[in-house]
């Protein structure tokens, strides 16, 4: 299904879907719901407008992570511009934050039935 592209199995051990599995798969998810899939590069730039999307929040809270410094961006004028390298980054530690969530979770649960 994926061609020729070979799948990083050092991410397997780790309950990691490789970069470009999760990207086809994003991209998969987001047109069967017919929204638009913007491109991005590393050194891209883009509107706080859009990118919202992306990260799967609201605008305002979007806003409000650039307002708090919590992701990098300047100014053009009244428009916030954030590189895509920042925002990836950002989703990265927020999907890295759940994961530890989600196994503090499982490990209470299991001591909570052991009791």
């Amino acid at each position: 299904m994926l061609g020729d592209i070979q799948p990083d199995y050092g991410n397997f051990r780790h309950g990691r879907l490789p970069q470009v599995v999760f990207n086809t798969s994003t991209v998969a998810h987001r047109c069967r719901r017919g929204a638009s899939t913007p491109s991005l590069t590393n050194q891209s730039v883009h509107s706080a407008g859009a990118d919202h999307d992306l990260l799967n929040v609201s605008r305002p809270f979007l806003v409000r992570l650039l307002e708090e410094g919590v992701i990098d961006h300047h100014k053009v004028g009244s428009h916030r511009r954030i590189r895509a390298n920042d925002l990836l980054t950002y989703r990265a530690k927020r999907e890295e934050e759940r994961r530890a969530a989600m196994t503090e979770l499982q490990r209470l649960s299991q001591e909570f039935d052991a009791d």
